[in-house]
């Protein structure tokens, strides 16, 4: 860890980025908390889950090669706001970044950052802490669907989901540059409903319907803190189809969900959109889980510079599966297996040392060699690969 450098570190994504980042730019926004068991002890005692010892990871996507290509680790965004945005901005000047699409599921959402993220030209897809209040301010009462009612107007069925959906067009009125006049601009905010939230949940003593939780009360805890048990809806492959975040919001809010975009027009293509947050948290917390805030013992080096030497890392690791997940899909592997279940069933294969005969790979199955002629790779040990 002390042979990894800041410096070396800023250089290597700053090269990076003047390769991949190109004009279309996702940034994903997730929080590290510590690890599940210290978070609940310091909850038990009573800590406030805004006050927790905690990071915010940026992590930069280029759309067009469909790989990250740099992250920033700076203190917990706590509210939010357009100041907040402008040092992010400030920050992404150094990647030659100008106006990223934002995916979060904590920060942003607020009418502050909205409007200044719509008045600087970025687009964005929030999702709201409290999506029923949200929704109701600006379209009236919610109608929850039931039976057949689900099928029709406004909501309509999402078979690949297994949940109801809805979009609706608002108006946001955005104030002007320098004093000027405010502008309308239009939104999207879709909705969506978990059906069978009504066969989960049961009355509480107020009769206030709910799902009772592992963690107990969960209306005060953080929202990043259930991801590390929420399993969302699972396709027949194992592809979580609703986005952790969303799922966790339908519990809390009977089963309701929301995402506000200016840039995906179709409910679907919004939640596929924001899935690809889930993996990165699983990724970062597993840095969390190991590493985040424990005691150090590396020798010399700073816990700040052994903290972004871990993350480093994590990142690489998050390129190296992105890059196979594109070539898993090309391939049409899709179709059989989730990228994980491909990943396990590779990872049997194992390099050693033969004295006397140099590096040797542990011998492959029937299958794998099978995946690795579909996937357009040479199996290990038979020859330089692609």
């Amino acid at each position: 860890m002390k042979r990894i450098r800041p410096e070396a570190v800023r250089d290597f994504l700053s090269r990076q980025a003047s390769r991949r980042a190109g004009r279309d730019v996702v940034l994903y926004v997730h929080d590290v908390y510590l690890s599940l068991e210290e978070t609940a002890v310091l909850l038990s005692q009573g800590a406030d889950p805004e006050e927790l010892p905690r990071r915010t990871i940026f992590t930069l996507y280029s759309a067009q090669a469909g790989l990250p290509f740099a992250f920033l680790l700076v203190e917990p965004v706590k509210a939010g706001g357009p100041e907040s945005l402008e040092r992010l901005r400030d920050r992404l000047d150094a990647f030659g970044v100008s106006r990223p699409t934002v995916i979060s599921s904590t920060l942003f959402a607020d009418r502050r950052s909205v409007s200044w993220m719509l008045r600087n030209g970025w687009h964005f897809i929030l999702s709201s802490r409290h999506p029923v209040e949200t929704f109701e301010a600006y379209f009236g009462k919610l109608r929850f669907p039931s039976g057949d009612e689900a099928l029709g107007e406004p909501w309509r069925r999402n078979p690949l989901l297994g949940i109801d959906e809805q979009t609706r067009v608002l108006r946001w009125e955005t104030p002007g540059r320098d004093g000027g006049p405010s502008k309308l601009r239009r939104l999207w905010a879709h909705g969506y409903y978990d059906p069978g939230f009504a066969l989960a949940a049961s009355p509480d003593a107020s009769g206030r319907r709910t799902i009772p939780s592992l963690l107990g009360d969960y209306g005060e805890t953080p929202v990043t803190y259930y991801h590390t048990i929420a399993g969302g809806l699972v396709s027949r492959y194992g592809v979580r189809l609703m986005p952790n975040a969303l799922a966790w919001s339908s519990v809390r809010n009977r089963g309701f969900s929301m995402l506000l975009t200016n840039s995906e027009k179709e409910a679907f293509a919004a939640a596929n959109a924001f899935r690809r947050q889930d993996f990165q948290y699983d990724l970062f917390s597993n840095l969390a889980e190991r590493f985040y805030l424990r005691p150090f013992s590396y020798g010399g080096s700073e816990p700040e510079g052994v903290l972004l030497a871990q993350v480093f890392l994590q990142f690489l690791g998050l390129v190296f599966f992105d890059a196979t997940r594109k070539e898993h899909s090309k391939s049409g592997l899709w179709a059989e297996m989730y990228h994980t279940s491909l990943l396990d069933e590779l990872d049997t294969i194992q390099r050693y040392t033969q004295p006397g005969k140099g590096a040797r790979v542990s011998a492959l199955t029937p299958y794998q060699k099978e995946i690795y002629g579909k996937l357009g790779v040479r199996p290990p040990g038979s020859g330089r690969g692609r």
